[in-house]
């Protein structure tokens, strides 16, 4: 192994709280101005803080009154990351944080060092020529052998990772889902997220959410899913390389066509979601008269709605 190139953050509770109201003030704005966004993704936003020269970058997750419905999702947190050292593969540096806001609400935060942009996966898709067997692809592919399978929720897609001196290291770690040996879901977040919709529709949101989990089960599904979301950072160029190179490994091979449908669902499904969480938003704000703790943004383009 290789010295590690990331230096963890010094991130004091302040400068949490400092982000964190400016959150709570996008939130009400429902715009990013005066934020600097990393990444978009279902389950937080990338942040870097402070604005003007960020040091970090911080994930957020919804605010809770109970300190122990921050820490039992974080603890899950720092159980992937485990699993996934534990496997002889790198994640960046990351620290698992809860601050208590002046309200009283409890915030969970994952705090990780900056990223330089040309060390991203998904620029070197961007730079490189798309081959089979190329270096990357080999690297995800190996990664997804060695840390997922049928026992975990394993979201392998090419932004979530960063290379560097042919090194892959892991950036996102707020997918923290398992699954029992029946395929029950275990979704340390399921908590959090059934605030953001009104509680006649949590059963729905809870059967679309384990229906998209259950999608990253297993070894096949799992490096399905990678070739699915290549289209996501408009590197469809990629997207036959990657099966072919997925495929070299695998006994039931992925089937183009299956990948193209999942990536069409995937544009009609997600927005459905947002919907409901939009309703919610409404709901919350006109009629309780209360805040609500989330950025709603699109799945693709990642532009506030």
């Amino acid at each position: 192994m290789s010295t590690d190139p990331f230096t963890p953050p010094d991130v004091s509770d302040e400068e949490l709280l400092a982000l964190e109201a400016r959150v709570q003030e996008a939130q009400r704005n429902r715009s990013l101005d005066g934020l600097t966004a990393y990444g978009f993704g279902e389950v937080s936003i990338a942040l870097g803080w402070p604005t003007d020269e960020p040091r970090f970058v911080a994930k957020r997750l919804i605010p809770m009154a109970e300190a122990h419905r921050i820490d039992e999702p974080l603890a899950a947190i720092e159980t992937l990351i485990g699993r996934v050292t534990d496997r002889g593969h790198r994640v960046l540096p990351t620290e698992t944080r809860r601050v208590r806001r002046p309200d009283g609400q409890h915030v969970g935060y994952v705090v990780q060092p900056i990223v330089p942009k040309g060390q991203l996966a998904e620029t070197v898709l961007a730079t490189d020529t798309p081959t089979v067997g190329h270096p990357l692809l080999v690297a995800v592919r190996d990664f997804v052998q060695a840390c997922g399978g049928d026992d975990v929720m394993l979201d392998a897609q090419i932004p979530n990772f960063a290379r560097v001196d042919g090194e892959l290291w892991l950036l996102d770690v707020t997918s923290p889902a398992r699954f029992e040996p029946d395929g029950t879901l275990i979704d340390p977040l399921a908590d959090l997220s059934a605030q953001l919709v009104p509680a006649v529709l949590r059963p729905a949101l809870g059967k679309a959410t384990n229906d998209i989990l259950q999608t990253y089960r297993g070894v096949h599904n799992q490096l399905t899913q990678v070739a699915v979301f290549l289209r996501r950072v408009d590197a469809e160029a990629w997207v036959q390389p990657a099966i072919e190179t997925f495929n070299e490994v695998l006994d039931e091979p992925i089937d183009p066509a299956v990948v193209a449908e999942k990536w069409e669902k995937n544009q009609k499904d997600f927005p459905k979601i947002k919907k409901l969480l939009q309703i919610q938003r409404a709901w919350q704000e006109k009629v309780r008269r209360r805040p609500y703790e989330y950025l709603i943004t699109d799945s693709f383009t990642g532009e506030v709605i």
